[in-house]
């Protein structure tokens, strides 16, 4: 049985009377529990079930089996874990959200009343920003926005998510190929490849291309990538990616482009940014693409 069928179980049991059975499916999930700093959670709820149901909401699930005898310590850490996933990630539907604001509430101990809630301020530049200490879960970031010439941009990344940019040439042959410089003509790869250490929901890519290249694809549509689905946009200037649901670990997307113009370009900056935490945001470095004649 999974684990989720098992916290079914003890939940089932511990209603029917039959607490020490209940009990024992009970230390069966603490063995298989992960407790880090982000708290404590499962990474295999979803074995045996369909991926419509959420980790969170399954973990809820799971913390209420864990209630059949109960620990005040492992609740808040569960409930932890859990509040830390809303960071950067969607509860799901309404019915599910309300599930694990229940659980949380009913299992978190005496920090639940105050724990939920979001707020924003400006700061003006030197202002000391301190956050006040609690012992329920909380985070802070401070954003800047600030303009610089394109070719003094550097790469930028945090612990959570990073972006590197790559081209490739397409050779006579038909394969992908490295180069130092472009003919007008050439058809090109953008290669963009995300670093996710964590799960992340709506994560965007704004990629900006040299001012040389030319889409081949100018409709917006879904596509697939290697590992992940996205809906790609084509701006302008630019290639919008919207992915809903990045999981953890390296993914690649790519776009093909026409070189039109000789000369010395920006090769364009591509920003990754999750929706639902701004505050995880990656860009790459400025570098040139030079491209001549035949």
């Amino acid at each position: 049985y999974s684990l989720t069928d098992r916290a079914y179980a003890a939940i089932v049991l511990d209603r029917a009377g039959n607490k020490a059975e209940a009990q024992t499916i009970a230390q069966s999930l603490r063995e298989h529990a992960v407790t880090d700093s982000q708290g404590m959670h499962w990474d295999n709820l979803q074995e045996g079930r369909n991926t419509f149901y959420d980790n969170v909401t399954l973990t809820a699930r799971v913390q209420e089996a864990l209630m059949v005898d109960r620990r005040a310590d492992e609740q808040k850490l569960i409930s932890k874990w859990m509040l830390l996933m809303k960071q950067s990630n969607d509860w799901g539907s309404s019915s599910l959200a309300a599930q694990a604001v229940y659980s949380i509430i009913t299992s978190a101990g005496d920090w639940a009343s105050d724990a939920l809630g979001y707020s924003v301020r400006a700061v003006e530049p030197g202002e000391v920003v301190k956050l006040v200490s609690k012992d329920h879960p909380q985070w802070g970031a401070v954003y800047a926005a600030y303009t610089v010439p394109m070719q003094e941009v550097k790469e930028a990344r945090t612990a959570d998510l990073a972006v590197t940019k790559r081209m490739m040439r397409y050779g006579k042959n038909g394969e992908l190929e490295q180069f130092t410089t472009l003919n007008v003509g050439d058809r090109v790869q953008v290669r963009i490849t995300l670093d996710a250490a964590k799960d992340l929901d709506y994560v965007t890519v704004a990629d900006e291309r040299a001012a040389c290249f030319e889409p081949i694809d100018k409709t917006s549509n879904y596509k697939c990538g290697e590992s992940t689905i996205y809906y790609n946009e084509v701006k302008d200037s630019k290639t919008n990616l919207f992915i809903n649901s990045l999981r953890r670990g390296v993914h690649t997307v790519s776009y093909d482009v026409r070189v039109t113009n000789a000369g010395t370009y920006a090769a364009g900056v591509a920003q990754a940014q999750c929706q639902y935490s701004p505050h995880v945001v990656a860009h790459t470095g400025a570098s040139t693409i030079v491209v001549v004649h035949k």
